[in-house]
């Protein structure tokens, strides 16, 4: 599975679609997402983070001036996995997990050197 995720760049092409998504996404949309490995669940819930943090400026900095806000709401604070019944009925969805976030009203402004 590791040597398939390399050759195919998985998780650059999730990162890439993770950057973009949230453009797409009108105020109130949800944007669903199921990983099925480590790394990729960890994309997930970074990128979701980001961008539910408003203010980006360094904590040094006693006043915010990058005037940030929130643009979407994790709407699943941990990782959801399969219910045991879908786990009966598909054994190889054991090691699913369910990320959800929702876009909230707020304008988008352009990104600078993330991370």
């Amino acid at each position: 599975m590791a040597l398939r995720m390399a050759v195919n760049e998985e998780i650059e092409e999730l990162r890439t679609f993770l950057e973009g998504i949230v453009h797409y996404l009108k105020p109130g949309a949800r944007v669903a997402i199921i990983s099925f490995h480590s790394a990729e669940d960890r994309e997930v819930k970074e990128s979701f983070r980001y961008w539910a943090k408003g203010c980006r400026c360094p904590l040094e900095q006693q006043i915010c001036t990058c005037e940030r806000q929130p643009v979407l709401k994790i709407l699943t604070k941990k990782p959801q996995p399969p219910t045991e019944a879908e786990v009966a009925r598909n054994p190889r969805s054991r090691s699913a997990k369910l990320r959800v976030a929702e876009r909230l009203d707020t304008v988008l402004l352009p990104v600078k050197g993330r991370k």
